[in-house]
């Protein structure tokens, strides 16, 4: 979406999606993540439901959709509660998946 159409509702991005206020979390800076957006670029914004609350996630880029057979977290991140599991994917990478409620929480601590 071209960023023109991001607006701000007390100190919270937002979008309108059909009628509706749709609050946007930077999804790198819920994570501490290095990146930020280009001021004049267009957003990829993922909406998704949690709780029946629909919230954007602003990401850097979509890739591809795939279906994935979850694993557990092992390891050095198996108490890294923002992520639910990992795939390998086919071509070899491994895949970390998020749990929104742990990256909803996080993101309501940084903001």
């Amino acid at each position: 979406m071209p960023a023109a159409e991001m607006g701000r509702v007390l100190h919270q991005d937002v979008v309108v999606m059909r009628g509706e206020v749709v609050p946007v979390i930077d999804l790198a800076r819920a994570l501490d993540m290095p990146w930020s957006p280009a001021a004049d670029r267009d957003r990829a914004v993922l909406v998704v439901s949690v709780n029946g609350q629909r919230v954007g996630l602003l990401v850097e880029q979509f890739h591809r959709e795939v279906d994935v057979i979850l694993k557990p977290m092992e390891g050095l991140l198996a108490y890294a509660d923002e992520f639910s599991g990992t795939a390998l994917l086919g071509d070899g990478l491994v895949l970390l998946v998020l749990n929104l409620k742990e990256v909803l929480g996080l993101a309501a601590r940084v903001a």
